[in-house]
């Protein structure tokens, strides 16, 4: 749930009831996208004759702006439509940035090894002559040439806390990169 949306809602006419601005709101706050990450959401609701219209325009990041626009006798489902139009939407802007980004298959090499530990693994005896136990071991960790701009893109839109990456400006120099708490990203170059 997206809990840190700066939601404004602006009631044009006065016998519009104020539970309708609640339900706009639980709407967008109830829009759960990795892609595009939601910053602000702006909701205009307002009465002509007897149409009622819910205007919803969210702020997204990467300067993304989507807009969805409902007239309607009534006004929950006008909210509803608006609603489904930006997350329909934000779909397409999802699957749009996918295809841009989508590495052809001559782009990327399988050859680099990546183990998991769980999280006991902290209390793994120094002495040890042997590592923790893996619980999950990848033969084949994709390495995709991308530009830094498109590995911090990928990042965002999985669960992943990293991706090594060959930089395609830096002569496929091999990277590491990450993102911090405080949504900074951080770039460790692998090879010296």
């Amino acid at each position: 749930m997206n809990d840190t949306i700066l939601i404004t809602t602006t009631i044009r006419k006065d016998d519009i009831a104020n539970f309708f601005k609640e339900y706009a709101e639980k709407k967008i706050q109830n829009l759960e996208f990795q892609y595009p990450k939601i910053i602000e959401a702006k909701v205009i609701l307002n009465k002509q004759k007897h149409l009622y219209i819910a205007e919803i325009v969210l702020f997204c990041a990467s300067n993304i702006t989507l807009q969805g626009t409902t007239t309607h006798e009534d006004m929950h489902v006008a909210i509803d439509k608006s609603v489904s139009k930006i997350a329909r939407r934000m779909r397409k802007q999802k699957t749009r940035l996918l295809k841009r980004n989508h590495p052809k298959e001559e782009e990327h090499i399988r050859n680099l090894k990546l183990r998991q530990f769980e999280i006991g693994a902290i209390n793994h005896p120094i002495e040890s002559p042997t590592d923790p136990q893996p619980v999950f071991d990848q033969e084949d960790y994709r390495v995709l040439r991308l530009f830094k701009e498109d590995a911090m893109i990928n990042l965002e839109l999985s669960d992943d806390n990293f991706i090594i990456f060959k930089n395609k400006r830096r002569n496929d120099a091999l990277q590491l990169l990450t993102k911090k708490k405080n949504g900074h990203y951080a770039v460790i170059d692998l090879e010296s």
